[in-house]
């Protein structure tokens, strides 16, 4: 074999052990194995919190606020202290099945505005008031065609909760235009059930976009997730505590800017909201074998100790919840010292999740603290 042949055969080598190389860190789209696998764990994480999290808690929150219209419908019939404190108990049922599921406002069910209709506040009592005062006939079409916060769940909490229960029972049984108001809180109820079964249809349609959005981009579902657990951090920094708290006047106490004064549920929305969000990140939303969350990334990563300050900062928030004495709207009169001391929880929190875990995933951070709502 003369020089020239060897010289050959050995560029042929060289160019078939390259080739090889190639193709042993591409699948058979293309892609880097890297980029493979990463793609290949996001869409297990999205099918996990769509499958495991999201489908099962709008199907729960369903069933509530059927539920809740069933109750509502006998209280209306029998309007009785029993059945009263029945449809109370029922309506924070869904209450907080709902804030788990207040996370996951992204893609068509952010653009459609349906968490308006199911959840704004504060409620406006003074649309709330009028419409009962007024003339027109109150039923479920009526109610579709009024703004969010005139509806949803804070508006039936305004309607089934004034300051003490024998209130309540005399606004729907002797007060003035009593039968009316009865008639907005049925109507209410059924609109909240129509339009939990409208978010089930949403979500449907959305599912196969939702767990393929498997790129690292603004449109990307897990980018699009980090973004909303920043947005319900920054809410329940700002508003469901900071401006309870005086953060923006001042210091001075504001009763009235709390979530769910009325019922007294403050505090057990802020908890439930937590919960989410720590099943989010963790993707331990049901026994699986294969659970896949952000703390999975983190730990592939190689960022053993982000994962662990993450988890030592929810574990800090329930601490400093569980310290906190129930209602909320007591607490903040008695006691402001706690609340404070958990909204700097939840900011350390925020920060963990806004900076460090978002710059680790390469994600984008469109939302910020002067968005609002």
């Amino acid at each position: 074999m003369n020089y020239s042949t060897k010289k050959t055969l050995s560029i042929i080598s060289i160019t078939l052990t390259l080739l090889v190389t190639t193709l042993m860190s591409c699948d058979k789209n293309g892609i880097p194995e890297s980029q493979y696998e990463i793609e290949f764990y996001r869409q297990n994480q999205l099918t996990n919190i769509y499958n495991n999290e999201v489908s099962k808690l709008v199907s729960e929150f369903i069933e509530f606020a059927s539920t809740l219209n069933e109750v509502v419908v006998e209280f209306n019939q029998q309007t009785t202290l029993d059945n009263l404190l029945v449809a109370q108990q029922k309506w924070e049922d869904a209450l907080l099945v709902w804030k788990q599921i207040e996370l996951y406002n992204i893609g068509p069910i952010d653009t459609s505005f349906i968490y308006y209709k199911i959840n704004f506040w504060p409620t406006n009592t003074n649309f709330i008031n009028t419409f009962i005062n007024g003339t027109d006939i109150i039923n479920n079409a009526y109610i579709e065609s009024r703004g969010g916060s005139s509806k949803g769940l804070s508006a039936i909490e305004y309607l089934l909760f004034k300051p003490n229960n024998e209130e309540t029972l005399n606004s729907f049984t002797i007060d003035a235009n009593h039968q009316r108001r009865l008639e907005y809180l049925v109507a209410l109820s059924q609109n909240l059930k129509l339009t939990a079964q409208n978010l089930e249809t949403l979500w449907i349609d959305y599912q196969t976009e939702f767990t393929s959005a498997v790129e690292n981009g603004l449109d990307g579902s897990q980018n699009l997730v980090i973004n909303q657990m920043v947005a319900l951090l920054e809410e329940i920094k700002i508003y469901k505590l900071g401006k309870p708290l005086g953060e923006d006047n001042g210091g001075v106490i504001d009763i009235d800017e709390l979530e769910a004064y009325r019922s007294k549920t403050s505090l057990k929305i802020i908890k439930q909201n937590l919960i989410a969000l720590k099943r989010c990140y963790t993707g331990d939303f049901a026994q699986t074998p294969f659970r896949v969350g952000f703390k999975t990334f983190m730990i592939q990563y190689g960022y053993e100790d982000l994962n662990q300050n993450i988890l030592n900062r929810f574990e800090a928030c329930f601490s400093k919840i569980d310290a906190i004495s129930n209602p909320l709207v007591d607490q903040l009169n008695e006691n402001p010292e706690v609340v404070s001391e958990l909204n700097n929880e939840v900011t350390q929190l925020l920060v963990f999740i806004k900076v460090d875990m978002a710059n680790v995933l390469g994600s984008t951070i469109t939302f910020n603290d002067n968005d609002g709502d």
